[in-house]
């Protein structure tokens, strides 16, 4: 939703809910050939998430903007597990993302020149990382470097915070 406060102000707001449910049925497939159930569950995970966002515009060809929003991702199980102990579920991930920025036209529109610094706050930040399993006493090859699995779990810090930025320049001809 957006609103007009004068000629140079503008805002926006925003709200979603998002419902996710998953499912696992996962199995291992053992060396005797045999095929066994190693988890079976479901979860559903709700969160309303919410953004904001402020712009002034200098003069035609420059505007200064702001912008705020929170999000999550759901948790889910990893389906690559191999024991019962990797194979638990893990949880909500969320993020708060911050925005700070000018976008300008110059030169009779010919040239644009367009800078935002993003920072992202994370909260149980999930990640997925491959886990190699190698024999004691053997390094990795590439023959164990093709079988590795990926697990998504959270991360031990708990918070992550992610800063960057973007510089563009574009010119029109």
């Amino acid at each position: 939703m957006y609103y007009t406060i004068n000629e140079k102000w503008k805002a926006d707001l925003g709200l979603r809910r998002t419902f996710v449910e998953k499912e696992i049925d996962h199995r291992v497939s053992h060396p005797s050939g045999t095929s066994g159930i190693l988890l079976l569950g479901n979860s559903n995970w709700n969160n309303f998430s919410h953004s904001a966002g402020l712009s002034y515009r200098v003069d035609y060809g420059a505007m200064f903007f702001f912008r705020y929003a929170h999000d999550f991702s759901p948790g889910g199980f990893n389906d690559n597990a191999n024991t019962l102990s990797s194979a638990q579920p893990y949880g909500v991930q969320s993020v708060d993302s911050f925005e700070l920025g000018l976008k300008s036209e110059w030169l009779d529109d010919t040239l644009r020149l367009d800078f935002t610094l993003f920072q992202n706050k994370y909260k149980n930040k999930l990640e997925k990382f491959a886990r190699v399993p190698t024999p004691a006493g053997l390094k990795p090859s590439s023959t164990i470097l093709q079988n590795m699995r990926y697990a998504a779990m959270s991360s031990s810090s708990k918070r992550h915070h992610l800063k960057t930025y973007t510089f563009e320049v574009a010119i029109r001809v």
